[in-house]
């Protein structure tokens, strides 16, 4: 208990307290003590064994951290990862950093980062990454997100870093973004015309953008992922 509840729970009142008074004081004033452990966490996911090494004081941090996601103050992401919640931290979750911690290694792509890079116009309900590890797909309270399996020779190229607030989080470029939606799109057309209308009419995608894109990324995908083909024509709409 911290120094400032002690201090008002034993200081001299005019007004007699009651002993269940006192009780509910000293309880109020536990929990508000207990609480200040999450709120420097902010919006970062935290595991069990974090939590169990600030909650080490308790002879029971398993039963604690069940608490706290009983009283909402812990949202659970998956088995052993949390958040704490945006309601006691007053900090909005960072989306990008959970889907990173989420599955490991991993970055932020395809509609979901084509959509905050501003290139299509579609608000994405999913959150879409890409793994060098098995697919999987998550849900919890903050929403759905998939992961997609690329080599890790593929993995490696044009992921950047971009910041929420004070949190960072990997994020494919827009060129390695728009790669990735090709490459795990099914039925995309081959040819060169196809393609521009897949972009436009099916995607959505600002064609404007596409004389900015990096050739040499680009480029540098086509020669080591699936869709060559496809890949150079895409290379070619931008050169136009």
């Amino acid at each position: 208990m911290n120094k400032k509840c002690i201090k008002n729970v034993f200081s001299v009142r005019k007004i007699p307290i009651s002993l269940a008074g006192f009780k509910k004081k000293l309880y109020l004033c536990t929990v508000i003590s207990e609480l200040d452990i999450l709120r420097p966490l902010g919006n970062i996911p935290v595991s069990t064994d974090v939590l169990k090494s600030l909650l080490r004081e308790y002879s029971n941090p398993n039963a604690k951290i069940a608490l706290w996601m009983r009283q909402g103050y812990l949202i659970p992401l998956k088995r052993g990862l949390y958040i704490v919640s945006p309601q006691l931290t007053q900090t909005k979750p960072c989306i990008g950093l959970v889907a990173n911690h989420l599955y490991s290694p991993s970055y932020i792509s395809l509609q979901f980062a084509l959509r905050e890079y501003g290139l299509i116009p579609e608000f994405v309900h999913m959150v879409t990454s890409v793994t060098t590890c098995h697919a999987r797909k998550f849900e919890n309270e903050l929403g759905l997100f998939s992961y997609h399996t690329v080599n890790r020779a593929y993995f490696a190229l044009g992921i950047t870093a971009r910041t929420e607030g004070n949190r960072s989080y990997l994020i494919a470029t827009p060129e390695k973004a728009l790669v990735d939606t090709i490459l795990f799109t099914p039925q995309v057309p081959a040819s060169l015309i196809g393609l521009e209308q897949f972009l436009e009419e099916d995607l959505r995608f600002d064609v404007d953008a596409l004389p900015q894109m990096k050739i040499p990324l680009m480029q540098a995908c086509a020669e080591i992922a699936p869709k060559r083909t496809i890949l150079q024509n895409l290379i070619k709409l931008c050169q136009r």
